[in-house]
């Protein structure tokens, strides 16, 4: 499981699974053994860069749908929590926002084993995700220790700065809880309205065990 600022509950797990599935066919765009031609490269890179246009200036499409076919691979699993860094951050903030445009302008509501109506991306990155340092532009007019002030790592710099990673830069670091790492819970009602909810840490059915020692937001 992917180790967020909260734990996720049964609900946004099923959005996570159904939002990574999406991106990695928005990255492909053509079926693996498809033999692209120089305009089929082309149409392929455009798309790519509209569907991930912070993401495309720092890893190939073929460099991103590994990385989205890893997220996917560790967020599926509940045995481990894994550790994004920052880059990976920017491309499940990209991959979120663009599949919450689509849903919320499609008639196929359904996710998993949810009816949704509408989902909220400004509400998921705000409960889900530490900050949103990797997208402000404003942090590269800093000076480092500026920056150390503010406590913004080099890794977040050099993100918006738009450096290429080291590979140790995109390596999901197994999290110190041992597994299994089930969501939090299950709402009531399989049909939503909207999701997440305002009242986001009481509405869904808390599990027996909490997560006190996980560090998670709250």
């Amino acid at each position: 499981m992917l180790r967020f600022a909260r734990r996720p509950d049964s609900v946004f797990h099923a959005i996570v699974a159904e939002v990574l599935g999406h991106a990695i066919d928005n990255a492909r765009l053509f079926p693996d053994d498809h033999v692209l031609s120089e305009e089929d490269k082309r149409e392929r890179q455009e798309w790519y860069e509209a569907c991930f246009p912070r993401t495309a200036t720092l890893l190939t499409s073929d460099e991103t749908v590994s990385q989205l076919l890893l997220l996917r691979d560790a967020h599926l699993d509940n045995n481990v929590l894994r550790q994004l860094t920052d880059y990976h951050w920017l491309l499940l903030y990209e991959s979120i926002v663009l599949f919450c445009d689509l849903h919320n302008d499609s008639e196929e509501k359904t996710i998993g084993s949810y009816w949704i109506e509408r989902i909220d991306a400004d509400s998921i990155l705000g409960a889900y995700f530490w900050d949103l340092d990797f997208v402000t532009p404003e942090l590269t007019d800093l000076t480092e220790s500026q920056r150390d002030m503010i406590a913004v790592s080099r890794e977040t710099w050099a993100v918006v700065e738009g450096l290429k990673p080291h590979p140790d830069e995109l390596r999901l670091v197994a999290w110190e809880r041992p597994g299994p790492h089930l969501p939090a819970g299950v709402p009531s009602d399989r049909h939503l309205a909207i999701y997440p909810p305002t009242d986001l840490p009481g509405w869904y059915v808390e599990c027996e065990e909490q997560d006190t020692d996980w560090g998670f937001k709250d």
